[in-house]
């Protein structure tokens, strides 16, 4: 038998210490990283429904107007003033017009019921405000780009379904990464109008340049087509939408 005196006392070593120490540690951040990942995941989705509810908007809006967006409609007819009240968005979109861009939105009040959804709850720009109201007192009144978090396919109708109507506003054209002093609202993009987008050199869409921020979704977005359908799109992917136009001219994307 076993003399029990004469056993020895068995105890960590230190590598085993800290090696047990370190799993406790990991433990115990698997829920912290899980409730942040669950957290992106939800901002993302509650700007999906914000897109999903102005392509809805359009749509209804277009039912009422021969079928036209209010970037096609003038103010004579029911649409946005722009600077000009025989200018419409899509023919004129210049600096001027970009300035008053939010109107395209404006005029779909009704159909939007709320500005609350013309912010994206991952904005990243202190100076975007969300609006609460549309007007009147007792809340932050819509009044202007500084109330919008995504941007206006400029050409997009109801007749080409697969052309982008708008998107979150956090893009860049710097080929293969976008990065946060790049957004699209502070350069010219082939055709020298601030804040709108266009193919590298107005020519072709085989290899348009646009690429997703740092910030706001991180290097994704969330975009609405003509159709009414939203997607969750990664920076490949927006480039491939943008060239499955098949028609360089259609892929002009205003920002606010």
């Amino acid at each position: 038998m076993n003399n029990p005196a004469s056993r020895k006392e068995k105890a960590f070593t230190l590598t085993e210490l800290l090696v047990v120490l370190a799993a406790v540690g990991i433990l115990a951040l698997l829920p912290i990283s899980a409730l942040a990942l669950s957290k992106s995941a939800s901002i993302r989705l509650n700007c999906v429904s914000n897109l999903k509810q102005v392509g809805l908007a359009f749509r209804l809006w277009a039912d009422k107007h021969s079928d036209r967006y209010p970037m096609r409609v003038p103010a004579s007819q029911g649409g946005p003033q722009m600077i000009s009240s025989s200018d419409t968005f899509a023919a004129n979109p210049s600096v001027g017009n970009l300035a008053v861009m939010y109107r395209l939105f404006l005029v779909m009040s009704n159909e939007l019921g709320t500005p609350k959804i013309l912010y994206c709850p991952a904005e990243y720009e202190a100076t975007v405000v969300q609006a609460t109201l549309w007007s009147g007192v007792g809340g932050i009144q819509y009044s202007g780009n500084a109330n919008l978090s995504y941007f206006v396919g400029v050409d997009a109708d109801q007749f080409r379904p697969r052309l982008i109507l708008s998107g979150d506003h956090n893009m860049g054209n710097t080929g293969t990464v976008a990065t946060n002093n790049t957004k699209a609202s502070t350069a010219g993009w082939g055709n020298g109008a601030a804040g709108l987008l266009a193919p590298i050199s107005g020519t072709t869409t085989n290899n348009p340049t646009g690429a997703w921020m740092d910030n706001g979704h991180q290097k994704q977005g969330n975009i609405v087509l003509s159709d009414g359908s939203v997607q969750q799109v990664t920076i490949s992917k927006l480039r491939e939408t943008l060239h499955n136009t098949g028609d360089h001219q259609l892929n002009r994307l205003a920002f606010p």
